[in-house]
């Protein structure tokens, strides 16, 4: 089924179906006004009726969009989220799902996007491609950074995931939250390039951007800090931090008074230097302006 969508513009030709139609000289080109033609659409699946459609207009409405010169591409994680060409997951019974087309217009989420940016803002010329790996742990000197995946056991077609000649069989795989991956995977390489490619043939200059995400799992942190219940409730702030270290087996506490305590030992020092102070020049006072002996 072929399509043609007329945005309206004061440069509008007329549709071919149209022009066909009605004659060359005698149809309208509409313009300034928005359409879509469809062309031999089957109706059979809609009863042989029309059916109804939808459509999502949109429009910059601040005169800012213009100011913008360069964008950041995210979401930087999922395994074909910038693949220019649709990626379907295979099953074992002969169905198959798309990975990268989600939206009603048919095309790829990368396609849709960018032309929605280009369209929402025309002078962004800078394009940040964040391309993200993963850290498996928080202390830097025991930290490995991989390339990671969603699932091991995925089939992909006409793409399969591969990362720096890592493929899908050996790959790093994210950790696991209620059954569902905690990230999407690392782009794979051949999304990455085509992305770049498109870009670079739309008129954008393109600069990757690597990004580490930590995907450490909370019994795998080095400390855990928590606050303690104060002792006094009645004084807000009254209680401190714990700081619990980890060392091989054994766990060493670390109590740490609250600004709070140290605030009041302080107030205390301060008070009994002024009662002191205070008791002195009575005393001066009293021999000064006492009685004296006849």
């Amino acid at each position: 089924m072929a399509w043609r969508l007329h945005t309206g513009t004061e440069t509008d030709d007329v549709d071919s179906l149209i022009a066909a139609r009605e004659g060359a000289g005698n149809a309208p080109a509409y313009r300034g006004v928005a359409y879509i033609v469809f062309e031999r659409m089957p109706l059979a699946a809609y009863g042989n009726r029309v059916p109804q459609f939808s459509f999502e207009v949109f429009r910059n409405t601040d005169a800012a969009d213009a100011d913008i010169k360069g964008v950041v591409l995210i979401p930087g994680s999922g395994e074909f989220v910038y693949a220019t060409e649709p990626v379907r997951q295979q099953f074992e019974e002969g169905s198959a799902v798309a990975l990268n087309v989600h939206t009603l217009q048919g095309s790829t989420d990368w396609d849709v996007a960018i032309d929605q940016m280009q369209a929402a803002l025309p002078n962004a010329k800078q394009v940040s491609l964040v391309v993200s790996w993963f850290g498996t742990d928080l202390r830097a000197g025991n930290c490995q950074l991989k390339p990671g995946i969603e699932v091991a056991d995925k089939v992909t077609a006409p793409l399969s995931w591969s990362v720096a000649g890592v493929n899908r069989a050996s790959a790093y795989v994210v950790s696991q939250i209620e059954g569902r991956a905690a990230y999407g995977g690392t782009p794979s390489d051949q999304t990455v390039i085509a992305a770049i490619r498109d870009c670079t043939a739309r008129g954008l200059n393109v600069t990757m951007t690597p990004f580490i995400l930590m995907d450490v799992a909370a019994s795998g942190m080095r400390c855990r800090i928590r606050m303690v219940a104060p002792a006094n409730r009645r004084i807000p702030g009254g209680g401190g931090l714990r700081v619990i270290r980890r060392r091989g087996k054994r766990e060493r506490l670390i109590r740490r008074r609250s600004l709070r305590h140290r605030w009041r030992r302080s107030l205390a020092r301060r008070c009994r230097r002024t009662s002191r102070s205070l008791a002195i020049r009575s005393s001066i006072r009293g021999r000064t302006n006492g009685p004296t002996g006849g």
